[in-house]
């Protein structure tokens, strides 16, 4: 896999140096508009864009997967530590009556949020 993987990236930077290098024999310039606006940009100024955005997104994608991945590994921890607590644990601290946060807490208005309600 680790050989695929490579030959995939070399393959794909030449891909990239060849569309960026016959982008730059013709040096017309495009026009572009939108919105009112209209620009003259170079071919090889376009094949930078959008690589760029395909980066923009691809780090995206990657930034949300680590989140995601860090996120189910937490939650595999507390289930393994709630698992090895046993069911003879009290419930944690924020939840237990009395506490500031709780409907029945000593929280002065006896609302969640401190309406007064």
């Amino acid at each position: 896999m680790l050989v695929l993987g490579l030959v995939l990236i070399v393959l794909a930077a030449a891909a990239t140096a060849f569309a960026f290098l016959a982008s730059n024999v013709g040096h017309a310039n495009v026009g572009l508009s939108a919105y009112g606006i209209s620009l003259g940009v170079s071919p090889s100024t376009i094949f930078l864009a959008g690589a760029v955005s395909l980066l923009l997104l691809l780090a995206g994608i990657a930034l949300i997967r680590s989140g995601a991945q860090r996120k189910a590994r937490e939650r595999r921890e507390l289930k393994r530590l709630r698992k090895q607590q046993g069911p003879s644990a009290s419930p944690p601290a924020s939840s237990a009556p009395g506490s500031p946060g709780s409907a029945s807490g000593s929280g002065g208005s006896g609302s969640r949020f401190g309406t007064g309600n």
